[in-house]
């Protein structure tokens, strides 16, 4: 693993983040606290990969959801760079998969956006030293999935990280025009992994598919574990399609 050149001046950071407030926010926390040199700041990934081969930072904070891309695209492509920067991701995702894969992907670095200032800090401080570092509760989830595994295999360790990046898409109630614009990829191919997706997760339909992506990405629902059947949902469950068939979903808490 690379250690930031942490014995000079001051470290160089760029930011991907496209939530302008949250990167304003990191960007006076770390040059106040830390004396950090913020670099620059891109909201979609392949500006973030572009600055940061311009740039030539110590460190790269990464969020998952840009404007367009996403953070485990970039992560695998940061790992590309020699030399590879430091990568810390800082994420709203609640769910531990997301972390075990940053890591896999080649974080150094996986913390929460609802932890405080200091924990922050602290993880930067970590990865610029060379270390792993993840936050406390995120470490729990991923113990506890690891744990679980020893029973039942969740449904989503049988997903592609692009399987996993589409059906987030499609939890945010975007089609798959939106999905690939975003993704950079071609419309069809969002088609055929809205297939595959629907058939490794046991979805009877597309907007069963649909309603299954609402729950995980708005109300934390998991899918069951491989084998125990889907979700199950009333009849109150209302959509608003889209020109492909799959829209902004109105849904309420479902059954396993």
């Amino acid at each position: 693993m690379k250690a930031a050149r942490i014995d000079t001046p001051r470290a160089r950071v760029v930011l991907v983040e496209d939530h302008r407030l949250f990167a304003e926010y990191l960007e006076t926390l770390l040059r106040s606290r830390l004396g950090l040199e913020v670099c620059g700041c891109v909201g979609d990934a392949r500006g973030g990969l572009g600055l940061v081969r311009n740039e030539r930072p110590d460190l790269v904070i990464v969020d998952l959801t840009l404007s367009a891309g996403h953070g485990l695209e970039l992560l695998k492509d940061l790992g590309t760079l020699m030399p590879a920067p430091v990568a810390l991701v800082v994420s709203g995702h609640e769910d531990g998969d997301y972390a075990e894969r940053c890591l896999e992907a080649g974080a150094h670095g996986y913390i929460r956006k609802t932890c405080g200032s200091v924990v922050l800090l602290e993880a930067v401080r970590s990865v610029l030293a060379g270390q792993v570092h993840v936050s406390p509760e995120v470490m729990q989830v991923m113990l506890t999935r690891r744990r679980a595994r020893g029973a039942a295999k969740s449904a989503l360790d049988a997903l592609t990280d692009r399987e996993i990046e589409v059906l987030e898409g499609m939890g945010r109630g975007h089609g798959s025009k939106e999905i690939a614009a975003s993704l950079g990829i071609d419309p069809g191919t969002i088609d055929n992994h809205r297939a595959r997706l629907r058939e490794k997760l046991g979805m009877p339909s597309m907007h069963a598919l649909a309603v299954l992506a609402f729950q995980w990405v708005h109300l934390g629902v998991r899918p069951g574990t491989m084998g125990k059947g889907v979700l199950s949902c009333g009849p109150e469950v209302m959509a608003r399609p889209t020109a492909d068939g799959v829209g902004a979903l109105k849904v309420p808490p479902c059954a396993s």
